[in-house]
């Protein structure tokens, strides 16, 4: 429906593309820097790379095999609720997807 665009940010940090794009879910109350700080906190037990984003979506990869996926599942889900309740339909759905694709995609809608 609308032109894709594809940007190139001159900064290592994630978090500048984040920033830069305002990448939010502000209809479920969750601004970018909650975002961010959510992020940033995940990454320290469970390093990430950002393969897409846009001003109300996140994706990407983990860099190693997913630690406790269902611990993390439960809490993706408390962050983005709509990855389980519009997706996977369940939290061990999505537990068994991130053991399986290391993958991870977040929208707020």
């Amino acid at each position: 429906e609308s032109p894709q665009r594809i940007a190139v940010f001159p900064s290592p940090r994630w978090q500048d593309a984040l920033a830069v794009l305002q990448t939010n879910g502000i209809n479920c109350d969750v601004a970018s820097q909650d975002i961010i700080d959510w992020m940033e906190e995940c990454e320290k037990e469970q390093p990430f790379r950002i393969l897409t984003a846009a001003h109300d979506l996140v994706g990407g990869e983990f860099l190693g095999k997913v630690k406790k996926p269902l611990k993390l599942a439960r809490k993706i889900y408390d962050f983005c609720p709509d990855t389980v309740d519009q997706g996977f339909g369940e939290v061990g759905e999505l537990a068994l997807d991130l053991k399986k694709s290391g993958k991870f995609f977040f929208w707020w809608d």
